[in-house]
């Protein structure tokens, strides 16, 4: 019997995967938040005995493989009275040959998209679901048969999806409870019309993409992601709790998020001390929850022009930035007004330096003065000859200390380890490859004095061959042809004399003659090419000679091959030290440029 209505939880980007705040200590805590987030939303599913939950894409923060779909399937395992039906987003989307088309889920989750459903469904069960015979490749539909429900659904095929899929998506049936899942909204991410879509008959559309929760209509939402994932992402995030029968629908945002992003804005003066900002924004912080990640901006009034400094408060609390710090001056003329012809004009007059490194050491110089002696605060901007004194050897002793800092930074020593280490190791390469020529060249050596020493022993057989030949076939010829004349005349003579014991006797001695005389010419020419070929001193003392060339040359191979791996080494070495010195050269970058300004800001005001 078809159920009348369903309740459902509606969740969309959850990016399991994501590591936000990587770059800080943060990052492994909330990778874990993103996943018992979303575990406590299934059991949350749970606890209240929802029928469903539907996730509009971007589950996934990449495409899943076997042991994040099997993590899945375990999440959801405690669900027995629940649901879980699943789009793809552009994050997660179901490629060609990837694991999520044949993995056998064993609790009740069903992806959009996927032409596998569960196999051996109960039909009795709650959740028996088959797909619609209105079903296209572009618009997937399930049709649960004891909910009276059909789920439509998009899936990506692929990173982008800039057709519009859901033009003229209309349910076949308005007699069921009809429920849209799709993830997108924009040109390249499923371009949605949804003026249509408002008019479409659907009875809830439940969209994702969006990771802040915006309602379009009453019953068109996106749920937004369950927790934050960007700083532009600030209020609270969680998933919206659905109630739906065909004549009624309720919802609501449930907030769920672990943490949010806030932003504080705090006010200074020129009175504000660095102290005053410390303790107020601990007090904020504690206030707001210090389990949130917080950017704060420094507002400005009365024109102050003061420069604070804040340390290990960003260490201390979920800090992404605090922004305004540093007074940036760019309007000099009130100054340079009041002060013609002392020594603070001289220093106003170095900002136009040509060389960029110049105007910056000049204009640090310039303002730091500006800020020691307080003529900022002052209606006629002008310095005394005293107070720019003072101000100066101030400054230069602020600067030396910044200086000094800068030069035994962690960043700036390693650099200066990393290029000792390169002055050190040897550029090689010329010599790398001069060695492996040779060793190319060696082996070639080697190899054709291998196949001529091998050549040795077939040629010593074929000169003991032909020598046999040479020395057997002429007497066995001979022999053949005595044997050929005198044979049948013995023979002819034997059976006319009709005495066959003689002509036994006879074939006996011929066969003897035979064996004997076969017997004296082999061993005859045996000695012949044992003393002519086979301990001839000539050839002995080539086949040394061979030997002694391809062991030397098999030598020479092996002491290139060990050199040119010892050479190699030293190469692989230099390559890496190179790749660690340019790695930490661009780290250190800004900082060694912030070196150059310091020591010209020194040596300006020292004149």
């Amino acid at each position: 019997m078809e159920k009348s209505g369903i309740t459902f939880i509606h969740i969309s980007d959850v990016n399991l995967g994501l590591v936000p705040e990587a770059d800080l200590k943060l990052g492994t805590d909330r990778f874990n938040e993103i996943k018992e987030t979303f575990a406590n939303t299934i059991e949350y599913a749970k606890e209240h005995k929802v029928d469903f939950v539907f996730i509009s894409g971007d589950l996934f923060n990449s495409i899943p493989d076997i042991s994040m779909l099997e993590e899945l399937d375990r999440t959801c395992s405690i669900l027995e009275d629940t649901c879980v039906v699943y789009c793809s987003g552009n994050q997660d989307y179901l490629g060609n040959d990837l694991p999520i088309w044949d993995y056998d889920f064993k609790s009740n989750i069903y992806v959009i998209g996927r032409n596998r459903l569960p196999e051996n469904q109960n039909k009795e069960s709650r959740f028996y679901a088959k797909r619609s015979e209105n079903a296209s490749y572009m618009l997937d539909c399930l049709r649960f048969h004891n909910m009276g429900l059909d789920v439509y659904g998009v899936s990506y095929f692929d990173k982008r999806n800039s057709i519009s899929s859901l033009a003229g998506a209309i349910p076949s049936d308005s007699n069921r409870i009809n429920i849209l899942l799709a993830h997108g909204g924009e040109d390249k991410y499923l371009p949605i019309d949804f003026s249509e879509l408002k008019n479409s008959g659907f009875d809830y559309v439940a969209l994702g993409h969006k990771h802040k929760y915006t309602q379009i209509s009453d019953n068109i939402c996106y749920a937004g992601s369950l927790e934050p994932l960007a700083d532009n992402e600030q209020g609270r995030h969680g998933f919206i709790f659905g109630s739906l029968t065909k004549d009624s629908f309720s919802k609501q945002f449930i907030p769920f998020s672990k943490r949010e992003y806030k932003t504080l804005d705090y006010p200074v003066n020129n009175y504000t001390t660095d102290t005053d900002i410390a303790l107020d924004i601990e007090h904020l912080i504690g206030i707001e929850g210090k389990q949130h990640i917080y950017t704060i901006n420094i507002v400005r009034l009365d024109d102050c022009e003061k420069n604070f400094e804040l340390y290990g408060i960003t260490d201390k609390y979920n800090i992404l930035a605090i922004n305004g710090l540093s007074f940036e001056r760019t309007d000099y003329d009130c100054y340079i007004k009041s002060n013609r012809n002392n020594s603070f004009a001289r220093l106003l007059d170095e900002m136009y330096a040509e060389s960029p490194v110049k105007r910056d050491g000049a204009k640090l110089a310039v303002d730091t003065v500006i800020d020691i002696s307080g003529i900022n605060k002052r209606k006629g901007n002008k310095m005394s000859s005293r107070v720019f004194d003072d101000a100066c050897k101030q400054a230069v002793g602020i600067f030396s200390t910044r200086l000094e800092a800068a030069k035994k930074s962690e960043e700036i020593c390693d650099f200066e380890q990393a290029k000792e280490k390169l002055s050190v190791s040897p550029d090689v390469l010329d010599k790398l490859n001069d060695t492996w020529a040779k060793e190319r060249k060696a082996e070639l050596e080697y190899r054709t004095f291998k196949k001529y020493y091998e050549e040795f022993p077939r040629k010593r057989q074929r000169e003991r061959t032909r020598m046999i030949l040479r020395v057997l076939l002429i007497p066995i010829i001979v022999f053949g042809v005595f044997l050929i004349i005198t044979f049948p005349q013995g023979l002819i003579k034997a059976s006319l004399e009709n005495n066959s014991n003689k002509y036994a006797m006879s074939m006996l001695i011929v066969a003897f003659s035979i064996i004997l005389g076969v017997y004296l010419i082999y061993m005859l020419s045996k000695r012949i090419v044992k003393t002519d070929s086979l301990i001839d001193i000539e050839k002995k003392n080539d086949e040394k000679t061979v030997l002694g060339m391809l062991e030397e040359s098999r030598d020479k191979v092996d002491s290139l091959r060990d050199k040119r791996h010892e050479l190699q080494l030293l190469e692989s070495n230099r390559k890496g030290l190179l790749e660690e010195i340019s790695e930490k050269e661009r780290k250190t970058e800004k900082i060694y440029y912030e070196m150059k300004v310091l020591s010209e800001a020194i040596d300006i005001l020292m004149k």
